[in-house]
């Protein structure tokens, strides 16, 4: 009998210690498992973190290039620049021509009187020669829309001019033309990269009350301006003034006429507006006016 109860007190003893032992195996398991939740969880946050940080570094990289490209393309023009001016120094110390770089612009300006004849809008032998050193200068610059102004003083057309140009307008703009023509057919400059406007005298940049002053207003304008630059595309017009748009060179002697330039001509000072280039197709003849 005592031994049947020993063993029933063995069989008791076992039975309690492994439920004992299966309470400790849940309880170390819901640890265990909140301990791995966790974890992931941390995974999963520090995935995240590290793919916005991937992100984030290639989003440094790429405008680093970009600022890199641009720092070399600001060089580059800068020195194509350089390179235009120095080859024209010749012109520039002869008092042919003034150049002026502002804002990643280069401008050329250059009185009517070394072009054209008095109330002509054709080349003179003289003014060809200027503009073809002038021309093969700039012809290949790079990433440049070439705009050609012309501009007069506020003086009246003549009336034995009147038959040929009805105003300044009509005479600026076929110098303006005459010059983009000239850069095409004679210098070889594509003619998408022309654009000639008129502008009459409504951008001075010397007082008309003056001899001096209004030599300095009758003249050619060659501005350099960047292709992706706003004023390369869409010009500047005053809420009285009519549009500017760019022209075809009227035909003259120098070859067939052409197609007029898609893109418009440059944002200027708001002075006035360009005319388009006037429908007759005779060639002006010298006249003692303008």
């Amino acid at each position: 009998m005592f031994e049947h109860r020993n063993i029933l007190n063995t069989i008791l003893a076992v039975t309690t210690l492994g439920m004992l032992a299966g309470c400790v195996s849940q309880s170390t398991y819901v640890k265990e498992q909140t301990r791995a939740n966790g974890l992931d969880s941390q995974l999963a946050a520090a995935t995240k973190q590290n793919q916005d940080l991937s992100q984030q570094l290639s989003q440094a990289q790429q405008q680093l290039d970009q600022t890199k490209q641009t720092a070399e393309d600001l060089a580059k023009q800068k020195s194509e620049q350089d390179q235009v001016v120095s080859s024209l120094q010749n012109e520039v110390q002869a008092g042919q021509i003034q150049i002026t770089q502002l804002a990643g612009k280069l401008s050329i300006n250059m009185v009517d009187k070394i072009l054209f004849n008095s109330g002509s809008a054709k080349l003179n032998d003289a003014g060809q020669k200027v503009l073809m050193q002038v021309g093969n200068a700039i012809k290949n610059v790079s990433g440049k829309r070439i705009w050609i102004g012309g501009h007069t003083d506020n003086v009246p057309i003549s009336p034995s001019l009147r038959d040929t140009f009805a105003s300044n307008w009509e005479l600026s703009t076929a110098r303006a033309t005459a010059v983009a023509r000239f850069l095409q057919e004679k210098v070889g400059i594509p003619g998408d990269k022309l654009i000639a406007a008129g502008y009459a005298e409504f951008q001075p940049i010397a007082d008309n009350s003056t001899p001096e002053g209004r030599e300095q207003n009758r003249r050619i304008e060659i501005l350099l301006v960047p292709l992706e630059s706003p004023a390369a595309k869409t010009p500047a017009a005053s809420a009285s003034s009519p549009a500017p748009a760019a022209s075809a060179p009227p035909a003259q002697d120098q070859g067939a006429p052409t197609a007029a330039p898609a893109a418009s001509a440059p944002e200027i000072p708001d002075q006035g507006a360009p005319t388009a280039a006037p429908t007759d197709n005779s060639a002006p003849a010298p006249a003692a006016s303008q």
